[in-house]
């Protein structure tokens, strides 16, 4: 247990969550619910919104209905029933009327008076962590053994935007099999996994250039990477830190795909902002294109391996900061490049 308590200091300190001592609100019909501190901290998941149904229509704040599907709280109150509490050498086992009473089961409580709950803790307990790409959950939380994922929130259908529903929680990373949260107890150390609808499908921005979206990151972002350009006569492309879509969703752009550039005859200008990697033989054929500017470069060798195989780039225009980096990773046996690749520390703009 001493493991588990130096550890339980570790991971707190590192959450990159708020902690809070006592949350209250008031909801729509004066009924108030807090949530108490107790002797450790209340986590909020990026805010106070994690339960937030943002499609609710009832005036009526009197019920928490189930924390899984499409019900919630109906009103302010859902942005804090369901903070997980944190404390030293001890797990979350759930919330209860009184201190040190018997966890309530979210999924059927109904509030009629403002009430007070109280975080319930168990020194018999497991980490369980919700790895990154979750949109709203991210973080490792030490959760009572015995206790189930039912009413933790960890099922995001509260999330609704459109075409990126949460499909469920696999054990092991890029596996579909899915853990079932209505059933599923906490007995070990175990890794969740977020997986969505929607990774792997093509989106456009405004000038028509094709991306995949590969992985969420946090609340706001979907990443993608250009999968093609609009159509092969593209002559120039400036890589847009991001987009919207017509349903609002923003899409961060991050990475050039495998081949996306091939056989583009007329492309003589690219510009790469911000990119993580770059796929193998991205600029096969684009004759024309001799030299391209990169202004920021956070992958490593893996990440852009091959990626001037079959191009006619000789020179990477970037500025100063990056030339060292850069000629490190952009050699000519690392990127398949035909040639030495010049690397110029004199970007000054598009």
């Amino acid at each position: 247990m001493r493991v588990k308590k130096v550890l339980a200091m570790v991971l707190t300190a590192a959450l990159a969550l708020a902690m809070v001592p006592v949350v209250s609100t008031e909801a729509a019909s004066d009924i108030t619910v807090t949530t108490q501190a107790g002797s450790g901290s209340l986590l909020s998941y990026f805010g106070a919104y994690v339960y937030y149904d943002y499609n609710y229509t009832t005036d009526t704040s009197t019920e928490i209905k189930s924390m899984v599907e499409n019900s919630y709280v109906s009103g302010d109150t859902v942005g804090h029933i369901g903070h997980v509490a944190s404390r030293d050498g001890y797990g979350f086992a759930g919330w209860a009327e009184k201190e040190n009473g018997t966890p309530i089961d979210l999924t059927t409580y109904k509030i009629t008076k403002s009430v007070k709950l109280f975080p319930v803790w168990s020194s018999d307990y497991s980490y369980i962590t919700v790895a990154e790409g979750g949109r709203y959950v991210n973080g490792t939380f030490a959760i009572a053994n015995g206790t189930s994922l039912k009413s933790m929130g960890l099922r995001e259908a509260y999330d609704k935007r459109k075409g990126y529903s949460l499909k469920g929680f696999p054990t092991k990373k890029k596996s579909t099999k899915t853990i079932d949260l209505d059933t599923y107890k906490v007995t070990d150390d175990v890794t969740l996994y977020p997986v969505y609808s929607g990774i792997g499908k093509t989106v456009k921005d405004d000038n028509g250039h094709k991306y995949k979206v590969k992985t969420f990151d946090g609340p706001y972002y979907i990443n993608c990477e250009l999968k093609a350009p609009k159509n092969k006569n593209v002559k120039q492309y400036v890589m847009p830190y991001g987009f919207y879509d017509s349903s609002n969703n923003y899409y961060y752009v991050d990475g050039i795909g495998k081949g996306a550039f091939k056989d583009c005859k007329k492309l003589n200008k690219v510009v790469l902002n911000s990119v993580n990697s770059i796929g193998a033989s991205a600029f096969e054929g684009c004759d024309k294109l001799k030299e391209i500017a990169i202004t920021g470069f956070y992958g490593n060798k893996k990440n852009c391996k091959n990626c001037f195989k079959g191009s006619s780039i000789k020179k990477i225009h970037t500025y100063e900061g990056w030339v060292v980096d850069f000629k490190k990773i952009f050699t000519k046996k690392n990127t398949g490049a035909s040639g030495k690749v010049k690397i110029a520390g004199d970007f000054v703009g598009y």
